[in-house]
């Protein structure tokens, strides 16, 4: 929601004198989280990641985790209607995009 609002503050600033926030404290968040991670095994690594998103973990007989097909996150549609949601993820290297539809009601 953040976001949404910064960027309906540039919107309404056709000047460009829009004062973006201040991304110190995000990076050194950011920063602090890399650095807790980067100590981990892969595997812990996913557990902790997974854990924080909410994602179910399963692991198989020979040890390997997997989780639910699925991927949410918090957003508010501004109105009901047709909507386009688009997803990039870069996997194995490659960069993949899908398109979904959503109608809210």
């Amino acid at each position: 929601m953040a976001a949404e609002t910064n960027f309906k503050k540039r919107l309404a600033d056709p000047m460009g004198d829009y004062k973006y926030p201040d991304p110190k404290p995000f990076r050194d968040s950011i920063d602090n989280i890399v650095k807790q991670l980067s100590v981990l095994s892969e595997d812990e690594r996913n557990t902790v990641l997974m854990k924080q998103m909410n994602m179910q973990m399963d692991t198989t007989k020979d040890g390997a985790m997997t989780h639910a097909n699925m991927v949410s996150f918090p957003y508010s549609f501004p109105s009901p209607g047709n909507y386009r949601i688009w997803v990039q993820v870069k996997r194995n290297g490659q960069v993949l995009t899908a398109a979904f539809d959503k109608v809210v009601n």
